[in-house]
């Protein structure tokens, strides 16, 4: 069985999370004390009683506990460093880090869990209760500050501490869920390279022939290319997805699955199933097509019915699932590259093919908005805010005067109403 790229990363990084997980279970810091020399831990204990009343058993408990502190917090900063240095979104960090704790999560006892959540809901309504008490600014400052010594939370972390004095392991993965988190500064200095990385994209803009831009993205549109006249099934969805892309700044997933796309005007449609959502409801809205929408209609009813055809227009399947199928195998990348390569400066090839930017560039200039680039951008991609629309802001188009869209209107039939 063959695995596609994205699917030998996915193992590797699923390796990479048992091996991470293995050490932290593994960790044995009473061995660590006892290897410990005599002299040193008597030091050790000598000086913690000078400063407390706790007997010499405490005491041990407590320089066990620092161990476990220091072992558990070293694997995770080698593993944060590790997920750092990737170069990737501040974002994809955040989701990669949320798998980490998921599976250390998966090391803790069903009982501790349960514990958790009883502790987060009783210290909410706890809270809650202080607010209806209406203090003085002073009284609620420390009424809060001394929430932690309610006895219904006193009594909830006494059965959490009952179940690390019998659990080490459960002790392990309940530090390392506390340490495998980005902190403020390091999240601070990721999301400032980010916006260093972004800004030297958007001071060297990558000029786009948006006349060549128009003929492959019609031509793909067909099913066709010049690299493939005579497009195999695979080659076929591929080259109708890659131009209905191009032609309306759709994610691919929002094409192959989640999208509807319904007639609104010559260059308009009305676009519903907008992906990366998260789980949020997004209403209806328009987007400016760059040909006219009846053939992307066409286009779409035709992909849709090849994939039902060949069984890979299956609801059930995920997002992630679909895009894995359909759009991110290296020679999919590779066709990508090799048919939209020519609008780029030949000095300046690009590694990957963003079509969302291409596209939108390029309706700014022809739809001639009256708004800003980014506020049109954040409508036309249907983003809440423009902070995630300003990513689109990556080409330039050369031109000597205005462009417009390389085909006639035509004649309307007046009846393109119906949605996909």
């Amino acid at each position: 069985m063959l695995f596609t790229t994205r699917q030998i990363r996915k193992h590797k990084e699923v390796a990479r999370i048992q091996q991470y997980c293995e050490e932290i279970k593994n960790i044995d810091a009473v061995r660590n004390i006892k290897q410990l020399s005599k002299n040193t831990l008597q030091s050790l204990i000598q000086q913690a009683k000078q400063t407390s009343n706790q007997n010499t058993k405490s005491i041990e408990q407590n320089i066990i506990n620092i161990y476990v502190n220091k072992e558990v917090g070293k694997i995770t900063q080698q593993e944060l460093m590790f997920l750092q240095q990737q170069n990737i979104k501040p974002s994809t960090l955040r989701a990669k880090i949320t798998q980490y704790r998921k599976a250390i999560k998966n090391l803790l006892p069903s009982k501790y869990i349960a514990l958790q959540r009883q502790y987060r809901i009783h210290r909410k309504k706890i809270i809650e209760k202080i607010y209806q008490q209406n203090l003085h600014i002073l009284e609620l400052n420390k009424a809060l500050d001394n929430i932690n010594l309610h006895p219904v939370l006193i009594k909830i972390n006494k059965q959490t501490t009952d179940i690390y004095a019998n659990n080490p392991i459960a002790r392990n993965a309940q530090i390392a869920l506390y340490k495998m988190t980005v902190g403020k500064n390091i999240n601070r200095l990721i999301n400032e390279q980010y916006k260093i990385k972004k800004t030297h994209r958007q001071q060297e803009l990558q000029l786009i022939d948006h006349k060549e831009y128009f003929s492959i993205a019609i031509q793909l549109l067909e099913g066709t290319s010049d690299l493939y006249p005579k497009p195999n099934i695979h080659t076929y969805i591929h080259n109708t997805l890659m131009g209905i892309c191009a032609l309306t700044g759709r994610r691919p997933v929002e094409v192959i699955k989640t999208g509807k796309f319904q007639y609104n005007e010559t260059y308009s449609l009305i676009f519903t199933g907008q992906a990366k959502t998260r789980e949020e409801h997004r209403a209806a809205f328009e987007i400016d097509t760059l040909c006219l929408a009846r053939k992307i209609l066409d286009a779409h009813r035709q992909l849709k019915t090849v994939l039902t055809k060949h069984s890979l227009g299956d609801t059930s399947l995920t997002n992630r699932q679909v895009n894995n199928r359909l759009f991110t195998s290296k020679a999919t990348k590779q066709l990508q590259i090799q048919t939209f390569a020519s609008i780029y400066p030949k000095e300046r090839i690009p590694e990957t093919i963003n079509l969302r930017s291409t596209y939108g560039d390029i309706a700014y200039e022809i739809f001639d908005p009256p708004m800003s680039k980014i506020q049109y951008l954040k409508k036309i991609m249907g983003h809440k805010d423009a902070n995630s629309a300003d990513a689109y802001v990556q080409n330039k188009i050369t031109r000597e005067d205005k462009i417009y869209l390389l085909e006639e209107d035509g004649e309307e039939d007046g009846n393109e109403t119906n949605a996909e």
